[in-house]
């Protein structure tokens, strides 16, 4: 570009001024539209980590059983609709921010061999083989101009991944090891004849467990064999005992 510069100054100055007055303007429109992708990419970036976020803990397996243990599946289907929705969205925007700006851009560039020709035409200051040595040198100095453009363009929405990285990267440590001992503990977990099924089939049948309070209780066996249920039932008994979801049991305390 340097070199192109110098060469159409060397042929015409004049002209080159004309050629290069919009070049600022440019500049400040990618950058307006840079800043535009930029803002929406980190939008979109904090919807993608929220709906990771959501599939992880809602509608894995464990979130799954969890969701019809406590009678939420209706509502984190509608969530995840939502948030996909949203997500799409912000997609679309991303793809379409700033783009008849950046074609007005081509569009004045490629007029503008016909500028100087309209110029040339009025002020006869060039020969015409001037004028086209000109007008070629000035089509090689807006390819690659265009293409710094686009490529800041992108520079800038690329910030936006590196901002939320780093965002992360740079939050404090807010977990400390606590000095405080819990001391005279009260309550005890106590299932009483509990059972829980998924539609026709049994998971968990007349289960007795009394775990005393301040002590541990290990639960061990075959993989399905309703270890996890167990542990989801507790919050599901303690809470709302007589609304948990296709849940047979009779008596929950703690």
């Amino acid at each position: 570009m340097i070199a192109t510069i110098v060469a159409m100054i060397a042929l015409d100055w004049r002209l080159t001024l004309i050629s290069l007055v919009l070049l600022p303007v440019f500049v400040w429109i990618s950058r307006k539209v840079g800043a535009e992708r930029k803002r929406i990419t980190s939008e979109r970036q904090r919807k993608l980590a929220g709906i990771a976020s959501m599939v992880q803990e809602s509608l894995s397996i464990s979130g799954i059983l969890l969701g019809r243990t406590m009678g939420r599946a209706a509502e984190q289907t509608e969530r995840f609709g939502k948030a996909s929705h949203e997500l799409a969205e912000l997609g679309v925007q991303t793809s379409m921010a700033g783009r008849w700006r950046q074609s007005s851009i081509q569009i004045v560039m490629a007029a503008m061999p016909a500028a100087i020709y309209w110029a040339v035409g009025h002020t006869g200051s060039i020969s015409v083989g001037t004028l086209v040595a000109f007008t070629t040198l000035q089509t090689s100095l807006f390819r690659p101009a265009v293409s710094l453009l686009r490529l800041g363009v992108e520079v800038q929405t690329s910030l936006a991944l590196f901002g939320r990285i780093f965002e992360y990267l740079d939050l404090p440590v807010d977990i400390h090891p606590g000095t405080r001992r819990l001391d005279r503990v009260r309550g005890e977990v106590r299932f009483e004849h509990v059972g829980f099924s998924y539609d026709d089939a049994p998971t968990l049948t007349d289960v007795d467990i009394t775990v005393p309070a301040g002590t541990s209780l290990a639960i061990v066996g075959e993989t399905g064999s309703g270890k996890t249920t167990l542990s989801y039932l507790l919050p599901a008994c303690t809470t709302s005992p007589a609304g948990a979801s296709r849940s047979t049991a009779r008596t929950c305390g703690s």
